[in-house]
This record gives C-alpha cells, structure tokens and sequence, in this order.
C-alpha cells in the first residue's frame, strides 16, 4: 500500500491510513531509523483487537558495523530506570514504534493525533490518545528488539506541537507481556529462590527501577543467601557495586539464584503533564559498557528461549 502525500504526515495521518486500508492486518508504525530482527516472530500473529505493542530503541548489537563498517553506539531507550539506562532514569517514555492489529477500537480520539511524528514526547502523547481510547498498551522491549540506526543529528519539530497534551509512560513488561508467545524460557518470579529467602530491597535499590517522575512498581524483593540478613548495609554495599559496575547488580534467572533481584515488571501504564526532557546524569553513561550488558542480556534471554524450546543456543 502506497500513497502520495504533499506535505510531512501527522500522527493522525498515518493511524487513519492504518484504520482505512489495512484493517484486519498486523500494523508496525514506526521511525525509519529502527530496524527489528527475528525476534518480531515472538509477537502472537492474531494481536487481541484494543492492544497495541510499544517498542523503545535499544543499541545495536553489531549488525550496523557488519553491514556500513563502522559503529553506531546511541543510548538504549529499553530500559526499567537507572539500573539498565545508564544514566538515562526515564525508562518507558520512549519508543520509535506502535504494533497493533487494525482496526483501532472507535473510541480511539484520532483527530487528537495532529501532531508530527518527530516532536519531543509525541510517542508519550500518541500514546496517551490510544490509552484515552480504550487500548491497551504493552512495552516488550526486553524481548523484541528494535534497534537505534540514528548517528546523524537529530531533527525534532517544536515542543509547541505538543503543549498541554497528557502524555504516558509504559513500563517494561517481564513475567505478564500480553501480546507475546508464551515461550519465553521464563522462570515465574513465585518459584524462584528456592535455596534463599525473600528480603524487602532497599528504597536505594528500588528507584533504581522507577522512571525519574513516576511512582511506580519495578522491583519489591530480593533473593538473599539462607544465612545472610541482606539487612540495609549488605544492600547499600551492593548498590555501591552497581555504581562501580552496573553488570554486578544481577536479575535473578534461575530457581536457585541468590544475590539478586526479583523482577515482576508488570508493565505499569502511568499518566503525567509534560515535562521538558533533561537528561539526570548520576555518573556519566558509558555506552560501550551498557552495550555490552544489552549483549548479556539478550543472550540469556535467547538461551532462556532455547531451552524451553529443547534446542541450543546460537
């Protein structure tokens, strides 16, 4: 499906286009410079009508070299918070790209969506239209990726576009991400620490899961060793170590796991007044480290995937 267009499409645009010409089928608009692998096969084909994926970029994981010889490091936007954003606390209000199955619900405000695409916040706030409407918004990012192909300079239409539209952030789903196969190789959080003891962290370590201006749930326990406290010290001195290097703050993967955190990651949808984007820069983010976690993280999640399924990892 093509169609000539004299000036720069809005929002509203390109949903109505979706709504029109494609309904009945499986819709991914998104940036032009986010590329998706194989992991978009995790998406269930028939996507429940009133749901629609949001995916935040994330950094790539070398294929931009393989294929223009030189790297294209630019920040994750796939993140919980401070623990995996790396120095960029506002994890889940940003994406590059809406997945639902067309058509949207009719209660779906379209005409609110009369803004460019490439404003600041404008993902937040088509967002926030689609919430207003009835959809459900899911963020899977942790497990369908797309990737960040942006090394030029950025180009955003005036903040103006936006003023006083309610935007909305989507957390990171982890144990429950609707819209997605359920073979994801994970272990249920109520089954995990089975050789320690659940311990209550600390509010150090929780805001580590939380978006900078909004309360809400990342993180409640952690798997302490059967002789251990974990009281506030032992946490304060594993925050000290995640400081230090963010690799040692671990998720907990397996039922035997101790030393590490429980993540539910329930995919909390919360609403807030725009705000003008800064960055909070508590250390100051190393990008090849954060794209080696990114590397880390994907392989396990990968392996978690194999051997659900009874074959090896790559």
């Amino acid at each position: 499906h093509c169609k000539s267009v004299s000036e720069p499409p809005l929002y509203k645009d390109f949903f109505e286009y979706a709504q029109q010409e494609l309904s009945s089928r499986i819709v991914i608009l998104g940036n032009t410079d986010a590329v998706f692998d194989g992991t978009l096969g995790l998406i269930q084909r028939d996507l429940s009508p009133g749901l629609a994926l949001v995916l935040p970029v994330q950094t790539d994981k070398g294929r931009y070299r393989s294929i223009f010889g030189r790297d294209c490091v630019v920040p994750t936007r796939c993140s919980w918070g401070a623990y995996d954003g790396y120095g960029w606390d506002s994890g889940g209000s940003s994406w590059d790209a809406f997945i639902w199955r067309s058509p949207l619900p009719q209660a779906v405000n379209l005409t609110a969506l009369s803004f460019p695409m490439n404003a600041n916040q404008a993902n937040q706030a088509a967002g926030a239209v689609l919430h207003d409407g009835g959809v459900k918004l899911v963020n899977p990012c942790k497990f369908v990726n797309a990737f960040h192909w942006h090394c030029s300079p950025k180009m955003h239409a005036p903040i103006d576009s936006l003023h006083n539209l309610k935007l909305v952030g989507v957390q990171p789903c982890w144990q429950n991400c609707t819209g997605l196969l359920s073979e994801r190789g994970l272990i249920p959080v109520t089954d995990m620490c089975a050789d320690g003891h659940r311990v209550p962290v600390s509010a150090e370590l929780s805001r580590l899961f939380k978006h900078r201006a909004v309360d809400w749930e990342g993180v409640r326990d952690m798997c302490c060793p059967q002789k251990e406290k974990c009281n506030t010290q032992w946490q304060q001195s594993m925050f000290q170590a995640w400081q230090r290097s963010p690799t040692s703050l671990r998720l907990c993967s397996l039922r035997t796991d101790v030393n590490c955190l429980l993540m539910e990651g329930k995919g909390i949808v919360n609403r807030w007044v725009p705000w003008v984007p800064r960055t909070i820069l508590r250390r100051r983010p190393n990008l090849t480290t954060q794209a080696n976690l990114t590397q880390q993280n994907s392989t396990r999640v990968s392996q978690r995937m194999a051997n659900a399924s009874g074959t090896t990892g790559p």
